[in-house]
């Protein structure tokens, strides 16, 4: 699911994602990255999934 909003030129977009996780996943990176013609350069961050179970 993605949101965008218009800022003059410029555009800022939301995205989010759902996973369907299992407690083997807690500790797995999830890599976001931006691809876009107008984006040079690798842009992406890195967050761990922290998967909370019994």
């Amino acid at each position: 699911k993605s949101e965008v909003e218009e800022w003059s030129d410029m555009y800022t977009v939301t995205s989010q994602l759902m996973l369907k996780v299992h407690k083997e996943d807690d500790g797995v990176p999830v890599i976001c990255q931006v691809e876009h013609p107008a984006v040079t350069g690798n842009l992406q961050t890195q967050r761990y999934l922290e998967v909370q179970c019994e």
